[in-house]
């Protein structure tokens, strides 16, 4: 599936789960003010921190668990830009909460059978940085303040490479599979 596809899905999903579970996802509109924007960026980078830790530990395929690792690093420098573009603008950063939604598919991750977690980790990743592109893509829209825009905009071609990246390990991975089957 394309990206542009995948980002079409998950922007219905967001707007289902938000809806229909009580803020199980993070919202995304174009009511959304700066200080929303940070916290909700300063969520997903600490998401993809604990879930590529997880991958460096669980994943059974190399590829996978080094993927995990470049999750950590690209997302601990994006929440150094956050801060200093929300410092910037003379806004706060507060400490990174994990919505509902992101706490289950955590702990769904840690209690995944050995044989099922790469591909479990990667559908997680599909959908969480389709969300995350898709939160960039609305503050280079609607954030007020230039230094927000400007690290949005900057941060959305990395986010959008992890897209790829976990479109391509879980083609790989069915590949792989059929091909045992």
């Amino acid at each position: 599936m394309h990206y542009r596809n995948v980002l079409k899905v998950c922007a219905l999903g967001v707007a289902y789960v938000c809806c229909a579970h009580g803020q199980e996802s993070a919202p995304l509109n174009t009511a959304m003010t700066d200080q929303d924007f940070i916290a909700m960026a300063a969520s997903s980078d600490e998401f993809e921190r604990e879930s590529g830790t997880l991958a460096t530990e669980r994943a059974q395929h190399t590829e996978v668990a080094e993927f995990g690792e470049r999750l950590v690093i690209d997302h601990t420098r994006s929440t150094e830009a956050l801060m200093a573009a929300a410092q910037a603008a003379g806004l706060e950063v507060p400490s990174p909460q994990l919505h509902l939604g992101q706490q289950r598919k955590l702990e769904a991750l840690s209690a995944a059978p050995e044989g099922t977690f790469d591909q479990q980790f990667l559908q997680v990743q599909v959908v969480a940085h389709a969300e995350a592109l898709l939160l960039m893509q609305a503050c280079v829209e609607v954030c007020e303040e230039a230094s927000l825009r400007e690290f949005a905009s900057a941060t959305a071609p990395v986010i959008e490479a992890h897209l790829e990246q976990a479109l391509e390990l879980q083609r790989e991975l069915d590949w792989e599979t059929a091909l045992a089957n």
